[in-house]
């Protein structure tokens, strides 16, 4: 279907299988997907209006309240003047920090004015704070407004309203009268059960906030989502006979009156596939004839005008025979169980929180029983990791961690983790399960203390050590704890942002274009290989993420002058001595650089002759330049 904003909106309803065994117990999957396509330049969008609702509690003092306030100081920057926006802050005291209003340019230099001087106080009132927020929202939403709160918090809520049950029925109740709600979690501290049911029965988004530097990056994401929405109070309706019950999977809740069952599930913003995954269990009765299920779909335009389909699914009775000569749609199943085993890691996540490690162990090895037909190697493998770790107990950054990963399976999200980014020595670390993790893209292979690691939704074999070098080693040679060396063999699944300027390191599964310079790279055992000028002389170069200085042949320095002198190591080298020279590097014609260039070690330059590479590139480029390094489909962006 085609809207008169030239988008194309696309759904459709299909089932594992259209048929049910006569005069048996029957269980069928329903998959209902949503999808907007984009054919023409985005027309002009309609109104925001917003409540921030920030934090303020003792806990997010110093460097979490900096970036909260720099991070709502963007979203005022982003917004139009036709937008409204009000700012709630909260611990045990709830502030009315701005009136809601339209953001005109005064009114967006008096409330970042506000903003900055807010500072940390008492207990955590989150309850309260969210409701006065969506308060603000309420009071001045009309049909053509897009209405959200963005509540933020990186503890419990421990004053007023506190019980999940609660909060979450809030949530649901307001998003039906057209207030909507997403959530951040900043650091470990704060309840992921909590904030993920408010957003998910209030129609919003959940995130999940590891790093601080983040939260900005975060905040920019979501306004970037709602100033692309599509449709708006997306509900699905399915009229069931009796004898027919309903499961939704993904932690949605249905409403049912008397046999029509409704689920709403937010909005849809462009490019955006929706799916919904409903398990039917149909009464022995129901089976002896066939079975029509109407589907219908409604939500509205940004404009609030309304949007309306309806469908149906015919369920032809057959023999037992019959049935179970029908193959289930297995691309369907295997969409319908990464959600299913979505929703079991999060019941064993309570579990284990709560102490029942062996119980949370079992009801993931329960789930890949009945699920692991349709799971991919690396999925069965991942549940088995967080199985066996779930026995021996998880830590705060391990909880968080892993539930934000099932949520993001259970709304097909894009994998997209933000993590802090440091050069120690030179070399590039980041702090990811309270480890700290060597990012080298000079070695092939991943080492550490564990044999396997779960990261980004996939199961990694982590060796005892890379390139000949224990993490231990790395750790004395650094000055510098190594819990963990990431080489290419779990890089190569993604595209790593180096952001030192502002402390990030972003991994995506989206091969996204970022940058103002492009180049290529090529692969050499694992370990990528650009193409740039040294002093003028075109050469090609390992990019090594591991490596404090550039290293060239001797012959490309001779009869410079060193600026110093530098001692460094090099895995299967040991340490060494080089002299420092500088020599001007350029990368496609406008990457341009002074870089300070070390001879590599005899045993290290006679391996790189084999390769016909004569330099390899250090982290100095990072110092200078953010860097996206699309590992699937080999190119580098610089900004």
């Amino acid at each position: 279907m085609k809207d008169k904003n030239q988008k194309i909106i696309e759904w459709q309803a299909q089932a594992d299988k259209l048929v049910l065994a006569k005069h048996k117990v029957n269980q069928r999957i329903i998959e209902i997907s949503l999808n907007s396509l984009i054919v023409e330049g985005k027309q002009e969008r309609g109104p925001l209006n917003l409540s921030l609702v920030l934090d303020r509690s003792g806990s997010m003092q110093g460097e979490k309240l900096k970036y909260v306030r720099k991070a709502a100081a963007h979203v005022v920057d982003l917004m139009q003047a036709k937008d409204r926006l009000g700012v709630v802050i909260y611990d045990n005291v709830i502030t009315e920090l701005f009136a809601s209003a339209e953001m005109t340019e005064e009114n967006k230099a008096e409330v970042k004015k506000r903003i900055q001087e807010v500072h940390s106080g008492g207990s955590t009132d989150l309850g309260g704070g969210w409701l006065k927020g969506c308060s603000q929202v309420a009071a001045n939403s009309n049909e053509r407004t897009f209405n959200r709160t963005l509540l933020l918090t990186d503890g419990l809520a421990n004053v007023g309203m506190t019980s999940l049950e609660e909060l979450a029925t809030h949530a649901s109740e307001l998003f039906r009268r057209g207030v909507s709600t997403s959530t951040f979690g900043v650091g470990v501290g704060y309840d992921e059960h909590l904030l993920e049911a408010m957003a998910t029965t209030g129609g919003g988004r959940f995130h999940f906030l590891e790093t601080m530097q983040a939260i900005p990056l975060e905040f920019e994401r979501e306004f970037q989502e709602l100033i692309n929405i599509c449709l708006k109070d997306v509900a699905f309706s399915l009229m069931l006979p009796q004898g027919v019950t309903l499961e939704v999977a993904g932690g949605y809740q249905p409403e049912n009156d008397d046999g029509h069952f409704k689920v709403f599930t937010g909005c849809l913003f462009s490019g955006q596939k929706q799916s919904l995954y409903l398990r039917l269990n149909i009464a022995e009765g129901v089976s002896a004839k066939d079975l029509v299920i109407p589907i219908s779909l409604k939500a509205k335009y940004e404009d609030g005008t309304p949007f309306e389909a309806s469908t149906t699914l015919t369920f032809k009775a057959v023999t037992p025979q019959e049935e179970a000569a029908v193959a289930a749609d297995k691309d369907l199943m295997e969409r319908y169980s990464a959600v299913f085993m979505a929703d079991a890691a999060n019941e064993a996540l309570r579990r284990e929180r709560r102490g029942d490690r062996s119980g949370a162990s079992q009801v993931i090895q329960d789930s890949l029983n009945l699920n692991s037909p349709y799971l991919s190697r690396n999925g069965i493998n991942k549940y088995q990791t967080m199985s066996s770790e779930m026995v021996t107990g998880l830590n705060e950054s391990q909880r968080k961690n892993y539930h934000y990963q099932e949520y993001q399976n259970k709304r097909g999200s894009l994998m997209v983790r933000d993590y802090p980014a440091e050069l120690v020595n030179g070399c590039l670390f980041t702090r990811i399960d309270d480890q700290h993790i060597l990012i080298d893209s000079g070695s092939p292979v991943s080492a550490g203390k564990r044999e396997e690691w779960i990261f980004m939704n996939q199961s990694h074999r982590l060796a005892t050590s890379a390139l000949g070098v224990s993490p231990a080693y790395l750790s004395h040679e650094i000055g510098h704890p190594v819990d963990m060396l990431m080489g290419t063999d779990i890089l190569k699944n993604y595209v790593l942002t180096i952001d030192l300027k502002n402390g990030i390191l972003n991994f995506s599964e989206h091969a996204f274009k970022i940058g103002k310079f492009r180049a290529f790279f090529k692969v050499l055992a694992g370990v990528p290989i650009i193409r740039g000028k040294l002093a003028g002389e075109t050469v090609e170069m390992f990019v090594d993420t591991g490596a404090k200085l550039t290293y060239v042949e001797k012959q490309m320095v001779a009869g410079l002058t060193p600026i110093r002198q530098e001692q460094d190591f090099y895995p299967t080298i040991g340490r060494f001595t080089t002299p420092v020279f500088e020599l001007p590097l350029e990368i496609n014609g406008g990457v341009k650089l002074q870089a300070q260039v070390g001879i590599l070690p005899e045993k290290l330059e006679s391996t790189l002759l084999v390769t016909g590479a004569k330099a390899i590139l250090g982290t100095q480029l990072f110092k200078h330049y953010i860097v996206s390094m699309d590992f699937v489909n080999r190119e580098i962006w610089l900004t």
